[in-house]
């Protein structure tokens, strides 16, 4: 898969215009897959790549940049904070349970 050869840190200069040459969904859904995998480090010097070249160049508008990252993460973020507060409310029952022990 392109994604896991992609080392964007050791990228050429030919390969990063070959980056940007590439059609806008096609560098968005690249960035998306990277999230889905858990490869953040890498969608984030990748958003930079996009970020950091002209429109005219490949670059990408921040705000498309930041529906990818919104789409991909909001749904972790959302099961993070159901699983945060199925935590509390145990939490609170196991305190409750152990105060009527101690009574």
């Amino acid at each position: 898969m392109l994604i896991n050869n992609l080392k964007l840190k050791q990228m050429t200069t030919a390969e990063k215009d070959w980056f940007l040459g590439l059609p806008a969904e096609m560098k968005l859904t690249l960035l998306g897959d990277m999230l889905k995998e858990g490869k953040s480090g890498m969608a984030l010097a990748t958003a930079k790549i996009l970020l950091d070249a002209p429109l005219s160049e490949g670059g990408i508008l921040t705000e498309d940049i930041n529906k990818v990252f919104d789409n991909n993460l909001k749904p972790k973020k959302d099961y993070l904070d159901k699983w945060e507060e199925r935590a509390k409310k145990n939490t609170e029952i196991i305190n409750q349970q152990q105060n009527k022990e101690n009574e």
